[in-house]
């Protein structure tokens, strides 16, 4: 079962040691070639914050929701993913649940935005409109 928690707050135009985790093991969140495409188009356009960061963080109606947003460059404790020169950015204390996701980039009539696909996983449970998820221990 592939179960998909989209974003929409991605819109936003905002864009140490760089440990750089190359790889689609069961540890790494990885990029889809979408995903890849859309921060590099989103660098064409300001490359003073090529860093697309994901975190989890508190909303909506079960409790957590996915915030992205474009960064000048990783903190000291945080995880960065590259595919094709393009970088993804997870902070340490979300980067547990987000261990083994995908991130892709999706284009609807809707909008366009960042998603997360958590492949099999189901610990998690998502509200109607899709916009906050619950954790399950």
């Amino acid at each position: 079962m592939l179960r998909r928690w989209c974003l929409a707050g991605a819109r936003r135009a905002y864009a140490v040691s760089l440990k750089t985790e190359v790889g689609a093991d069961a540890g790494a969140v990885t990029m889809t070639d979408s995903c890849v495409e859309r921060i590099h188009k989103q660098n064409s356009i300001n490359s003073e914050q090529p860093y697309l960061r994901l975190k989890i963080g508190p909303g909506g109606c079960k409790g957590a929701k996915y915030d992205f947003d474009w960064v000048e460059k990783p903190g000291a404790k945080d995880h960065v993913f590259e595919k094709g020169g393009a970088y993804l950015v997870v902070d340490d204390r979300s980067f547990d649940t987000l261990k083994g996701s995908q991130i892709d980039f999706l284009y609807e009539m809707k909008g366009n935005q960042f998603q997360v696909l958590r492949p099999g996983d189901k610990s998690y449970s998502a509200c109607s409109c899709g916009e906050s998820f619950e954790i399950s221990a």
